[in-house]
């Protein structure tokens, strides 16, 4: 046993799925309309720390539809709308403050 959560291992299927399937997609409202990223919002707030884990990763996703309809907040300013490495450091910064993410993982992602 690894020690994997089932929340965790749920989240991870979905979220494998949801990218493997918008991949070819281009219109960021097909890509959040997708059943798999809709089950992600549905699982709530225990799923935070994987999707800013995720803004960590190689190859990020879009969460911010996500990280805005769970939290109920939006920590990117108005100005760096659409400036995705600065929404990004937005996110992993609100995380940070919330408990949400550890410095590792910020660092890591060069943040």
């Amino acid at each position: 046993m690894d020690g994997t959560s089932p929340i965790r291992e749920k989240f991870e299927k979905l979220k494998n799925q949801w990218k493997e399937e918008t991949s070819d997609f281009s219109r960021i409202r097909y890509i959040i309309a997708h059943p798999a990223y809709e089950e992600i919002i549905e699982m709530g707030e225990e799923v935070l720390p994987f999707i800013l884990e995720d803004f960590c990763c190689e190859n990020p996703a879009n969460w911010f539809f996500a990280l805005q309809k769970i939290s109920k907040e939006c920590p990117v300013h108005k100005t760096d709308w659409g400036d995705i490495p600065k929404m990004t450091a937005a996110w992993l910064k609100w995380g940070e403050k919330k408990g949400l993410l550890n410095k590792n993982a910020l660092h890591e992602a060069g943040h």
